[in-house]
């Protein structure tokens, strides 16, 4: 049985894998390169993947994210530090992100 690089590598070379390929994800380099030879921005539909609907619940008008900075007091850090949905503080530092968990926080 083929994993799923394997079933990956063989749809994307155009041959018929043992199996079906669930789903992938591209850096958006690679994924800028699949569209321009696949010649469509649709690489799910192209391909064959699996592509799951995305349902989201509508947020109230009057929504507040959570504040985590909290969990980072008396930490330095950077100007520009943003937090992640899960409390993760994140730093750009020369194109790259850099995630910094607090050991405060409880989930």
């Amino acid at each position: 049985m083929a994993t799923q690089l394997e079933r990956f590598q063989a749809t994307v070379a155009g041959e018929k894998p043992d199996g079906i390929l669930y789903t992938c994800n591209f850096t958006p380099d690679l994924h800028r390169r699949m569209v321009e030879h696949a010649g469509t921005e649709d690489l799910s539909g192209h391909y064959g993947f699996f592509s799951p609907a995305r349902i989201r619940l509508k947020q109230p008008a009057d929504f507040q994210p959570a504040d985590y900075s909290v969990y980072y007091a008396g930490q330095q850090l950077p100007e520009g530090t943003t937090f992640s949905q899960y409390g993760v503080a994140m730093i750009s530092f020369h194109g790259m992100a850099i995630l910094l968990h607090s050991n405060h926080a409880k989930l």
